[in-house]
């Protein structure tokens, strides 16, 4: 027997079928956050510390291969790789989940997801630059717009 408790719905369980969008978000998801990696390195890599693949890899105690497969978006970017790229560079990682309904009703006209412009002025990796723990926030480029 399934109870629900008093004002609260229950979602439907959704499947990949359920939706013809669910593959563009996902690759649109997957797609952010690897251009972020790649921003993230190429801003650390333009630094006075002039960051490269050989000293990402050593830091996380791996090829220097396998970072420029992830770089070049050749490999799966799982929530570990993503967190594990963005500290071992000094960042670190932020996570935002909208609403559908609110991308939804933002992108009533259009076939492909946006992030709301509130939510696109920021980057998603937060830079630590100080050991005060000041931060600096970079602004996200959404090819989109």
């Amino acid at each position: 027997m399934n109870r629900r408790s008093p004002g609260r719905t229950t979602m439907p369980r959704l499947s990949r079928s359920d939706s013809g969008d669910y593959a563009t978000w996902r690759q649109r998801f997957l797609m952010d956050a690897h251009r972020q990696l790649v921003c993230a390195f190429q801003k650390r890599a333009e630094s006075r510390e002039g960051l490269t693949k050989t000293e990402l890899a050593d830091r996380l105690g791996l090829n220097k291969s396998v970072i420029s497969q992830r770089l070049n978006g050749n490999s799966n970017l799982t929530l570990e790789v993503v967190s594990d790229m963005a500290r071992a560079m000094n960042f670190r990682p932020n996570l935002v989940l909208t609403p559908c309904e609110d991308l939804a009703r933002e992108n009533a006209n259009s076939k492909q997801p946006t992030v709301p412009s509130a939510q696109r002025q920021t980057a998603n990796l937060t830079a630590n630059t100080s050991s005060q723990g000041s931060e600096k926030r970079f602004v996200k480029i959404d090819a989109s717009t």
